[in-house]
């Protein structure tokens, strides 16, 4: 019994060090977290898809936690290309924890999207990984025309009819296409044609 309770003596020795390290280390994280909360920011854009040359229109919302934040006062946005130059930088002011903001789009863009990216002062002391970022779409007649002329004939592309009347875009195919092919609509599609269909 007396060896019983040296066992628990010398353990509660041993641990009680590690117990009073870590309850000052949840209280020193808690103060940490009371005192730098973290900001968040939610960027709401007018549209998911740009024409070159259009008005980029956003309405920020920054946080803490849940709460709406009362630390920052400027909000910093960034409009890049593909390649990561910045195109153009802005200051916006924030007025009861948001801000809104635009960008007009430059008329000539080499890739299909821009990115955009968000930040406040008071996020610039944390890690960049909490900064809002996006890729914005940017939509090219001249990368699309350039995808259609890769099809080659006699498939197109064009409005289907549906059986229920309605149209959808998709892939169209001349009359001389047609010549010795086989219907396929009974299996649902092309890739179910392609595993069902019996080696010849």
């Amino acid at each position: 019994m007396s060896n019983y309770r040296s066992v628990l003596l010398i353990a509660f020795i041993f641990l009680l060090p590690i117990l009073t390290f870590s309850q000052q280390l949840d209280s020193m994280m808690n103060i940490y977290a009371n005192n730098y909360p973290q900001e968040k920011v939610y960027v709401q854009f007018d549209k998911k898809i740009y024409n070159p040359g259009e008005t980029l229109w956003f309405k920020a919302y920054i946080f803490t936690g849940a709460d709406p934040s009362l630390f920052s006062k400027n909000f910093y946005t960034e409009l890049s290309d593909a390649d990561g130059r910045i195109i153009e930088r802005k200051v916006h002011p924030i007025m009861e924890a948001t801000s809104a903001g635009n960008y007009d789009l430059p008329k000539t863009v080499k890739s299909r999207h821009l990115h955009f990216r968000a930040y406040t002062t008071w996020m610039t002391n944390f890690d960049t990984a909490f900064y809002f970022e996006k890729d914005i779409k940017i939509y090219d007649k001249k990368l699309d025309s350039t995808t259609v002329a890769a099809i080659p004939p006699p498939l197109g592309i064009g409005s289907i009819e549906l059986d229920d009347g309605s149209t959808a875009k998709g892939f169209l195919v001349e009359s001389v296409g047609l010549l010795g092919a086989s219907d396929i609509s009974s299996f649902g599609g092309w890739r179910r044609f392609l595993s069902d269909r019996v080696p010849v």
